[in-house]
């Protein structure tokens, strides 16, 4: 059935619609209605000009915000320490061989990886069979979260270096790292090392503790991860990540095309193998 309107109700509403007519404004009203809309507009304008300028604020905020956090993400927590080219050497970076070598290997390393202390006497054998023909250069990457005393470690080769004797120490960690790696003070063990080479024994303290040590070493892992390097040891060749040598004649074929025949080829000591890997 069609739902329909009654006669009644239809003139109810004509009726409500005569009673709610407006009469017209007068010209003062109209008067009055128009500057009240055009307060509205200039309110308008007003808080969008304020919303703009917050916008602006906040824009300017989030690039100063950007920019601090990009700075302490570069700085990698190195407390200022600048983080040398990831693969090329510097003037402050440990090295031994040819200043000017045609050939410069960085070696990533952990004192306390025994991947590293295996690879230790291959790169000796390396260094002084090419001599000033490469240029090989030692950088600290201590794998903190499983190795618990290879930063101290780390520490401990820099503050002897600050002594002049980097590379004495160097050889200690190495060629005895399973009488340090395990022990829970291994600053103990470090401190025989530095008296063993004669140390100033309260300077090497000091300098293992030093912000400026820990920082460089800091720094050294910046490096390192900006280059993609994750595990020890890792060697970089004029500046590419290579693929770790399987031994002496491996190493030899890598540089034999960049800086000749070395110096002197007495490998019958070296082994053609890196032990334990």
């Amino acid at each position: 059935m069609k739902h329909e309107q009654s006669p009644s109700a239809s003139a109810h509403i004509q009726e409500n619609i005569v009673d709610d007519h407006t009469p017209p404004l007068s010209k003062k009203q109209q008067r009055a209605l128009k500057k009240q809309e055009q307060r509205e507009q200039r309110t308008r304008e007003q808080s969008g000009k304020k919303a703009k300028t917050w916008l602006a604020w906040i824009a300017v905020i989030a690039v100063i915000a950007f920019g601090l956090w990009l700075l302490v993400a570069r700085s990698n927590g190195t407390g200022g320490a600048p983080i040398p080219p990831a693969a090329e050497a510097t003037d402050q970076d440990w090295a031994v061989g040819g200043a000017n070598a045609k050939a410069t290997l960085i070696e990533y390393s952990d004192f306390q990886c025994p991947a590293c202390a295996a690879y230790y006497p291959l790169v000796e054998q390396i260094t002084k069979e090419f001599g000033e023909q490469v240029k090989f250069v030692y950088r600290h990457f201590p794998l903190r979260t499983i190795h618990a005393n290879a930063a101290n470690a780390a520490q401990a080769s820099e503050a002897a270096g600050t002594q002049g004797q980097f590379w004495e120490m160097y050889s200690l960690l190495f060629k005895n790292q399973q009488a340090w790696a395990s022990v829970r003070d291994p600053f103990t063990v470090f401190a025989q090392y530095a008296q063993t080479l004669e140390l100033d024994a309260e300077q090497f303290k000091q300098d293992y503790e030093s912000p400026k040590v820990k920082n460089k070493i800091r720094s050294h892992e910046a490096a390192g991860r900006n280059l993609g390097v994750s595990g020890t040891p890792t060697f970089v060749l004029n500046g590419k990540v290579i693929s770790n040598p399987s031994g002496y004649d491996a190493f030899k074929a890598l540089l034999v095309p960049i800086v000749g025949e070395p110096i002197s080829d007495d490998n019958q000591n070296a082994s053609t193998t890196p032990e334990s890997l």
